[in-house]
């Protein structure tokens, strides 16, 4: 299994009663200007930017790929901007569109590395230069993530 999608039928199951609870961890928030462009990539059903948006954040976009949980996301915050992929890991926004994307616990539900690194290419090519990658696998001390800022020549 290669594919992004290609565990779209369990999230789809499980949308209507699965509750996450991997931490957004607040300090990491610190100078990052609210007025920031947000990417919450795998955002399910919009509980990271629920949170997001409690801390002042307002340019908010949660994208995955599951329909059913984009569909609960809207339905339980209906002022947030939501989208399903089409085509996982691709993108409906241009080059250099994001300050800062966000990957909780998504990397663990992606099979293979080479879909991983489609992954990681794409938002680093949604991602300004300078622009921070939020990486957090799970729960403990890897809860609290990696930050990365995307380096390289401007487009």
């Amino acid at each position: 299994m290669s594919d992004l999608d290609s565990q779209i039928p369990y999230w789809d199951a499980a949308a209507a009663a699965k509750k996450f609870t991997h931490p957004l961890h607040p300090p990491w928030l610190d100078g990052i200007s609210r007025h920031t462009a947000i990417l919450d990539y795998g955002c399910g059903y919009g509980r990271s930017m629920e949170e997001l948006e409690q801390h002042g954040f307002g340019n908010l976009t949660g994208v995955d790929a599951s329909p059913e949980m984009i569909n609960r996301a809207r339905r339980l915050h209906p002022t947030l901007r939501f989208a399903a992929l089409d085509a996982p890991p691709a993108l409906p926004h241009p080059d250099a569109s994001f300050d800062v994307a966000l990957l909780f616990a998504v990397l663990t539900c992606i099979p293979g590395d080479e879909a991983q690194h489609r992954l990681i290419a794409e938002l680093n090519r949604i991602l300004k230069p300078g622009g921070i990658l939020y990486e957090s696998l799970g729960g403990g001390l890897a809860a609290q993530g990696r930050l990365t800022r995307r380096t390289g020549p401007d487009r």
